[in-house]
């Protein structure tokens, strides 16, 4: 979900990670939730340790320090890989920073 091309996908997933940093406490949010949440976080975050499970425990912190999404097509490439099967697709996995958030949501790439 942290990684996931769709806005409220993301807001979802960082809702439930916020929530159970804040039910769990410090430590074991450092302990059990920085390690599932360090990939998706950008690296100047990724090194903060201990201060690193504020992040998780705050929405918009949390919201700040993650990574760009992919595009669509990167994000259905890499899940039918990781399901075994084969994609026709070579592409970059991460929209150009010029682009708009309508570019990389709503665009498929081809015409009708």
């Amino acid at each position: 979900g942290l990684c996931h091309p769709t806005a409220a996908v993301r807001t979802a997933a960082v809702r439930f990670f916020s929530a159970a940093a804040a039910a769990l406490g410090p430590a074991d949010t450092f302990a059990l939730l920085l390690p599932a949440v360090r990939p998706f976080l950008a690296n100047r975050f990724a090194s903060f340790g201990a201060t690193a499970a504020d992040i998780v425990a705050d929405r918009e912190l949390l919201t700040a320090a993650l990574r760009r999404p992919p595009s669509r097509r990167a994000f259905d490439d890499a899940v039918a890989t990781a399901a075994g099967v084969a994609t026709p697709h070579a592409h970059v996995a991460v929209a150009p920073a010029h682009s708009s958030l309508h570019d990389r949501e709503g665009s498929s790439g081809g015409s009708a």
